[in-house]
């Protein structure tokens, strides 16, 4: 396996320095597309991430919060085991396509899923080795931007597929059916599901990001559907990936530019925690259970805040 440790550039000096000014560039922001909420400062820095890589996809460990498996634009994973400190290489999972996200099944952990640029996978040994999981997709291996599944129900499965939408399965996967409601909540025939969210407290909610539409939140596996971003203006439909903390009351949402807004009353209200230059995309956002932290993955590597407290 190879390891490497990421030293700090000159670009990473740069951005510290620009950290100082992140609030009043995020106030000038959010008053100029008309809404105010309140800023809350959260502490993103940038981990010791794969270097110089894309982190498309990141999950934490069910029992050790250190460990830590990235999956990258290019394919490859990488696992950390000391909180993202050092790094080594997993595998590459083909045919090779940019790894969108990574899930763990809760009762079976060396069992891993990932919705990737050519299909869905599976893995039985960690994520040392894949085979697809078939999708009533035509065209051959389709985009599958995300995946979720109910985490005291884990035969229940959620996929977001490009040119489908959003897709269920009550079996474990041998058979889907599209999730219709979601579409006409969104007042679109086919969806662009980019995240999905399952309230770990409440597997009846979900949140689901819709590129170009916002977040929309069910409290009844799909049946109807909420639009939860709509006076967030241009700042929701930019949303591309999702997390509930443990509780299930904090709800944190990435933009396409690099922004993470916040809400703490199940997505009644959201708040800009972080705001974005030149990070890009944020492309994941997961987090420790019963503990504060978070990671978000971004087109320039991984950010971590440890002061995300929920009040």
């Amino acid at each position: 396996m190879t390891h490497f440790r990421h030293s700090h550039s000159s670009f990473q000096q740069w951005l510290s320095i620009l950290a100082d000014c992140r609030c009043y560039f995020a106030a000038v922001l959010v008053l100029a597309q008309g809404c105010a909420p309140e800023i809350t400062t959260l502490g993103w820095e940038h981990t010791r991430g794969p270097a110089a890589q894309n982190v498309s996809a990141l999950i934490i460990s069910a029992t050790d919060a250190r460990q830590l498996t990235a999956g990258l634009t290019t394919g490859e994973l990488f696992r950390s085991t000391d909180g993202g400190d050092t790094w080594a290489s997993l595998a590459l999972i083909k045919p090779i396509a940019p790894i969108h996200r990574l899930i763990q099944h809760p009762e079976d952990l060396s069992r891993l899923y990932a919705a990737t640029g050519s299909g869905l996978k599976e893995s039985l040994d960690g994520g040392r080795s894949w085979e697809n999981v078939l999708l009533p997709v035509a065209g051959g291996l389709p985009d599958v931007q995300t995946m979720a599944l109910d985490p005291y129900s884990p035969s229940i499965l959620f996929a977001g597929v490009h040119t489908a939408g959003l897709l269920r399965s009550n079996n474990d996967g041998k058979s889907w059916a599209p999730v219709r409601q979601l579409a006409l909540a969104a007042s679109d025939s086919v969806v662009d599901v980019r995240d999905i969210a399952i309230d770990p407290v409440n597997p009846s909610a979900m949140y689901v990001a819709v590129m170009g539409k916002g977040i929309f939140k069910t409290t009844n596996r799909g049946d109807s559907w909420t639009y939860v971003t709509r006076k967030l203006g241009i700042h929701g439909t930019k949303a591309s990936a999702l997390c509930v903390a443990s509780t299930g009351r904090t709800v944190l949402y990435g933009t396409a530019n690099g922004n993470i807004f916040r809400s703490t009353d199940e997505g009644e209200t959201w708040n800009p925690v972080r705001q974005g230059y030149l990070d890009r995309q944020i492309t994941s956002i997961s987090s420790v259970p019963e503990e504060k932290t978070f990671y978000a993955g971004t087109d320039l590597g991984i950010l971590a805040s440890t002061d995300g407290r929920e009040h």
